[in-house]
């Protein structure tokens, strides 16, 4: 049922198109709610050579863009 939901609430966009909403919610939703001291400490981390990865159950091209958005660095994205 939630793969169909899924699946609906994305009918008819266009990649381009998810990949610019994506890349909008991480500035303007997600980021504010990021606690600076978190940015750091991914950023320290991957500087450091460890993987950072990013879990998570929406479409893969959404996540990959609201991550960017964010502007962290991730080295593995599991959706």
């Amino acid at each position: 049922a939630m793969v169909h939901a899924m699946t609906a609430c994305w009918a008819g966009w266009r990649p381009k198109e998810v990949q610019a909403f994506g890349e909008a919610l991480g500035r303007e939703a997600i980021a504010p709610r990021v606690y600076a001291t978190t940015r750091d400490l991914l950023r320290g981390l991957h500087a450091r050579g460890l993987k950072v990865a990013v879990v998570s159950g929406s479409p893969r091209l959404l996540v990959e863009a609201a991550v960017r958005g964010l502007g962290l660095p991730f080295d593995a994205l599991v959706v």
